[in-house]
């Protein structure tokens, strides 16, 4: 999963900021304080591992179907006397998905080795017999990256992996032309430059795939539509507006199993409605969703139940769709839910993560969200090390970033002004 960004001179982030990511991050601050950049970096990075790059493609696609910032230069932060020109990143991803042995020590054979030929390369691979035992350490990635705005391509990307003390290997570029993030091209037509290259993509793919798995939820989703389309579903993700939910959610209750127990159950613990039916007819899936309200037993169509309801169930259906360590970004999961239902959405948060290996990644302004979270830790459900709090604010016209933590027995380490959840309290002792 990723553990750690560092970002400067990114939209809002004028001066370096580090966020630190556990299984639940959940990002927190006022309006305009950086939140949404963090998110919008995140999708950019996907985008641009899935566009597959092309003759006149950058280190960064910045305009595509998750996300569209305009021209790399316009990226920099605005703020007068910040930023500078230069965009810096550094990450930390840590996975259990590990290089192939064989693979690296092709690589070392191909640095090792040249025949000198431009129509052939010499090989010598070691032969002593003895099986490569799989290790057991995850392999951690170092990402950095470094380029000047105005010449994008003048800087330089690196990545490191290691497992334990051990590097398993390091590509560096000091040139950004033809290069992209996370994408090392051949620096030669030779047979070696080739094989070099392939040893990379090989190498770099799990950090790829992390980062390429991200599936986000816009603040606004779109309500049950009167009719679902059965062709162009993505397969695993509902759509940043949750356009694509009902159908999936039409698959998971079909297929049934533990994850159509995991939607069913956050669905009647959150949006109060169980006894889901759903009936399609021959050419099309006519909106035919229905349950039971739980406190009136009355039975309707699902877009009856109310707004929140709708808002909600994207969130339950794309946390499902994922595998594990597949990280789930939701923005404002509270919309349109009252204070009892939040809390409950710190539980599903939680559950997320403890059933089905999923972090998320969270960005919210509900206070109840967090105190559910705070219960959890409490009561020994969730770990302290499972949960970290992103409070994003500004001071002195940059935006900082506090990484808290929750404490053994429930308590938000300090680091958060009182009026920040507690200015209904500041409101009653005003009033007395």
């Amino acid at each position: 999963m990723i553990e750690r960004i560092y970002i400067a001179n990114f939209r809002a982030f004028s001066e370096p900021v580090t966020i630190r990511l556990r299984p639940l991050t959940i990002l927190i601050g006022k309006n305009s304080a950086g939140k949404s950049t963090l998110l919008k970096f995140l999708l950019m990075i996907r985008q641009t591992l899935e566009s597959g790059g092309g003759v006149f493609s950058r280190f960064f696609e910045t305009e595509g179907r998750h996300v569209r910032l305009g021209a790399i230069e316009h990226l920099q932060n605005r703020n007068p006397g910040f930023g500078g020109k230069r965009l810096r990143l550094r990450m930390r991803l840590a996975t259990s998905d590990e290089p192939s042995s064989a693979m690296l020590e092709l690589l070392n054979a191909l640095q090792q080795n040249d025949s000198g030929s431009p129509n052939g390369v010499n090989v010598v691979l070691p032969r002593d017999g003895k099986p490569v035992k799989a290790s057991r350490e995850q392999t951690v990635f170092q990402i950095e990256a470094d380029l000047i705005y105005r010449k994008p391509e003048v800087g330089q990307h690196s990545v490191t992996a290691t497992q334990g003390k051990r590097e398993l290997f390091q590509f560096k570029n000091q040139s950004l032309k033809d290069v992209r993030f996370l994408s090392f091209p051949s620096n030669t037509s030779r047979p070696k430059g080739e094989l070099e290259a392939l040893a990379r993509n090989t190498f770099l793919r799990p950090a790829q795939e992390l980062l390429s798995g991200v599936r986000h939820l816009s603040p606004v989703r779109e309500d049950l539509q009167p009719v679902l389309e059965r062709s162009n579903v993505p397969a695993d993700e509902v759509g940043h507006h949750g356009e694509y939910a009902y159908q999936h959610l039409y698959e998971i209750l079909n297929r049934g199993g533990e994850r159509a127990e995991f939607v069913t159950k956050s669905i009647r613990r959150i949006a109060n409605v169980d006894q889901l039916q759903f009936e399609a007819r021959a050419r099309e899936f006519q909106a035919h969703f229905q349950g039971r309200n739980r406190d009136t037993g009355a039975r309707c169509h699902l877009k009856d139940f109310g707004f929140g309801v709708g808002q909600c169930i994207p969130i339950f259906v794309q946390g499902a769709l994922l595998q594990k360590g597949q990280l789930l970004m939701v923005e404002q999961p509270e919309a349109q839910l009252h204070p009892t239902a939040q809390l409950e959405l710190g539980s599903f948060f939680s559950d997320l993560w403890k059933n089905l290996g999923v972090p998320s990644l969270v960005e919210t302004h509900s206070g109840n969200l967090l105190l559910r979270l705070r219960k959890l830790v409490k009561k020994g459900q969730l770990a302290p090390a499972d949960v970290s709090i992103a409070y994003f604010s500004v001071e002195n016209r940059a935006v900082t970033v506090k990484n808290l933590d929750i404490m053994e027995d429930g308590r938000l380490e300090k680091g958060l002004p009182m009026e920040f959840f507690g200015a209904d309290l500041v409101e009653v002792l005003e009033m007395q």
